[in-house]
């Protein structure tokens, strides 16, 4: 990866350490070893703009990895909500990306609401369910607040992220009852 690229990768996984989402954090780090040398992720993807409608934008990651496409869509976002008043940025061609409220945050630095969600593949059965067909679907949103802190959540619709697992895991702590299914539901 590029110098710029690397640095916002790491940078984007240590901010999720030292705001205590850890399973968003450097526990990451063989994951996307993993992806750069085998899985295929282009470490040298470029982002690119492929539709560009006023305040409507969509991106091509490149195959990057997603914290670069995320981030290359926040800041044409951004960019583009300065002249328009609100914007909204799509990503295709993309991988995971991280902590979404990495990308949120960003909106804040300029005085804006950031918005943020990603699709997921099939990893949670439904209710009631043992078979795995709903994604995650991770949904973040930052808001300033003038003087005070600003507002920001960050979530998905599971009962726990999947590398919250990972860190019980490492930690060999017991996971909540509620946290995963086994093949039975």
């Amino acid at each position: 990866m590029s110098d710029e690229d690397s640095k916002l990768l790491a940078d984007s996984l240590v901010t999720a350490d030292l705001s205590g989402t850890h399973s968003h954090g450097v526990l990451r780090v063989p994951e996307y070893v993993k992806k750069l040398t085998v899985d295929g992720v282009n470490p040298k993807g470029k982002p690119s703009v492929v539709s560009d409608r006023g305040g409507a934008i969509v991106i091509d990651g490149g195959n990057s990895m997603g914290q670069i496409g995320s981030a290359f869509a926040m800041n044409a976002a951004i960019t583009r909500a300065k002249t328009t008043g609100i914007a909204a940025a799509a990503v295709r061609g993309s991988n995971h990306n991280g902590a979404l409220n990495y990308y949120t945050e960003m909106a804040i630095e300029h005085g804006m609401i950031g918005w943020a969600t990603t699709n997921a593949l099939p990893t949670m059965a439904p209710e009631g369910g043992a078979e795995r067909i709903l994604g995650i679907d991770p949904l973040a949103i930052s808001v300033p607040a003038k003087n005070e802190h600003p507002i920001s959540y960050d979530a998905a619709f599971s009962g726990t992220a999947h590398g919250k697992i990972r860190v019980y895991a490492q930690k060999e702590l017991k996971l909540e009852d509620d946290w995963a299914l086994d093949s039975q539901g």
